[in-house]
């Protein structure tokens, strides 16, 4: 799922809205990422494949504060 050649951090992946909706999932987690100001739910909000998918449609889609983030990457050096 990760793209050739870009590193990611430990825990975190990148995946397409094409692999997302062949999943399907009942709950995704998201992280909006500088520059960007409008969280990403939001800037996703209006994408009509993004509105298929069933944890769009029940309301469960949780934006991810960028703090933990950085809590889980320091928990995982300290390992």
């Amino acid at each position: 799922m990760e793209p050739a050649g870009k590193r990611m951090e430990p825990g975190l992946m990148t995946v397409s809205l094409d692999h997302i909706l062949q999943i399907n999932p009942d709950v995704i987690f998201v992280q909006t990422y500088p520059p960007s100001i409008a969280p990403l739910s939001q800037q996703l909000a209006n994408q009509p494949r993004w509105k298929r998918l069933k944890a769009v449609q029940m309301g469960q889609v949780y934006e991810v504060d960028p703090f933990w983030l950085a809590m889980a990457q320091a928990s995982c050096r300290s390992c």
